[in-house]
């Protein structure tokens, strides 16, 4: 699904020049990009993580567009690597190590440096995530003339006056420089529509994808008395992992519902 999100995404944007590919840079964050990749270009699935890699995802539907890729990453493992008409770039991470003001102060800082990439590599749409890069990059991008998107992985809702602060500014920025938003999940799109009320870019949702082969769980039984839900994910109370019991609870006295719970966390006492 997330494949078929950003290849709709991508196909509503600007053509490039006739004869030329359509240039997509994907900032892609902290996670092993190289690890990826190593595994597509040797034809093997992934097996490090049980789902697959938005990185993966995104280079399938860049594919499928016939679109030229340029993919950043934080991830310090090496510099650079280069397949088909992919290049894949480390870039230093301007966050590592700060907190409070200073880590919202090195959203200047990476935006300088993107800014300076892109300037010399020309894409004709950007993807960047929600992280802090956003309330200076978008602005300095849309200025360079690339379309942006903005891919949100997590609800942002404001919890203290620093992050209003920052989703005020971040909502004029919005206004005036993102093409649409890829969302993880209808509730990130709901927190989206709230927060950028009134004229919100579109927003497109993609959803996790994950390999059955990972967990040792029963095939689907359509005959069977039981329904069984799964829970994959990290298992804090920010995941929603509680609401699993609020539901069990809810449908104790209307149905035979068995919940298998995939993954580990800081919630676990609390779950048990």
């Amino acid at each position: 699904m997330l494949r078929h999100a950003f290849g709709r995404a991508l196909s509503r944007l600007r053509p490039p020049p006739i004869g030329s590919p359509m240039r997509v840079a994907f900032l892609a964050g902290p996670g092993n990009v190289w690890s990826v990749y190593d595994h597509l270009v040797a034809g093997r699935p992934d097996t490090s993580t049980s789902h697959v890699a938005y990185s993966e995802l995104f280079l399938r539907a860049a594919r499928a567009v016939g679109a030229r890729s340029l993919v950043l990453t934080t991830h310090p493992e090496r510099d650079r690597m280069r397949f088909d008409d992919v290049e894949v770039r480390r870039i230093e991470d301007d966050f590592a190590g700060k907190g409070g003001l200073r880590f919202h102060a090195a959203s200047g800082a990476m935006a300088l440096r993107l800014a300076r990439v892109f300037r010399s590599w020309r894409p004709d749409v950007v993807i960047l995530s929600d992280d802090p890069p956003r309330m200076v990059a978008s602005e300095l991008i849309r200025v360079g003339g690339p379309r942006v998107l903005r891919a949100h992985h997590c609800r942002m809702a404001a919890k203290s006056r620093t992050q209003r602060a920052l989703n005020a500014v971040d909502g004029v920025l919005v206004r005036r420089g993102i093409t649409a938003f890829l969302s993880a999940s209808t509730d990130v799109t709901r927190e989206l529509e709230h927060v950028f009320r009134g004229h919100p870019p579109p927003v497109v949702e993609f959803l996790p994808h994950y390999r059955r082969g990972s967990y040792d769980l029963p095939p689907p039984d359509p005959r069977a008395a039981v329904l069984r839900v799964v829970y994959i994910g990290r298992v804090e109370v920010a995941k929603g992992v509680l609401d699993v019991v609020e539901a069990a609870a809810a449908l104790r006295d209307r149905a035979d519902v068995a919940f298998d719970i995939c993954g580990d966390g800081g919630a676990m006492a609390a779950l048990r």
